[in-house]
């Protein structure tokens, strides 16, 4: 069976962060975070059931709407990829597939799925996580290209989470690319 996450939206835009910074990447968006953060700017992710909404081409404002938990393939396929079996896949000029949230390590299973179906289709994965869920990451590193770490300060939380987790993810995530905001 193929692993599946509950998803509030995907869609296509360009990075507003870091070092890949106007580059078209397909955002892909969990739901669900087991941090309180007191500046979240993703509430509406936090909220684990609800439609996912699904873009129907970049910049149309034409969107579906599907359950919210989906596999790789889904939504690869909702968002207009084909996930191909030997042929070429018929997609939009996208460079990424962005796996964001929520936190999208509390899907360890889903984040290596829609990682290796990007690889599939000739798409590099990007990870972009709170970083501090270590054990996960370790588990999925190996298919997604970069990871983008949002550490979280003890001051910034309502529920403080140690320091040494999120520098075991930084040793971790040292297998790709790595970036800290």
């Amino acid at each position: 069976m193929s692993a599946v996450a509950p998803l509030a939206e995907v869609f296509t835009s360009f990075q507003g962060e870091g070092p890949l910074v106007g580059v078209r990447q397909l955002f892909v968006r969990v739901r669900g975070c087991d941090l309180t953060c007191r500046y979240c700017d993703t509430r509406a992710a936090r909220q684990l059931t609800g439609a996912c909404r699904v873009e129907q081409q970049a910049a149309s404002e034409k969107w579906l709407e599907l359950s919210g938990s989906l596999t790789a393939e889904e939504v690869l396929s909702a968002a207009g990829f084909e996930v191909p079996a030997g042929s070429p896949a018929t997609r939009p000029p996208i460079h990424l597939v962005a796996l964001t949230g929520g936190e999208p390590l509390l899907y360890p299973d889903f984040a290596l799925s829609l990682a290796q179906a990007a690889r599939r289709l000739g798409l590099g994965a990007y990870l972009e996580t709170a970083g501090h869920r270590p054990e996960e990451l370790e588990t999925v590193i190996g298919a997604f290209d970069c990871v983008s770490m949002d550490f979280k300060l003890a001051s910034t939380l309502e529920v403080a989470v140690p320091a040494e987790r999120f520098v075991r993810s930084y040793e971790v995530a040292q297998k790709t690319q790595v970036w800290v905001k």
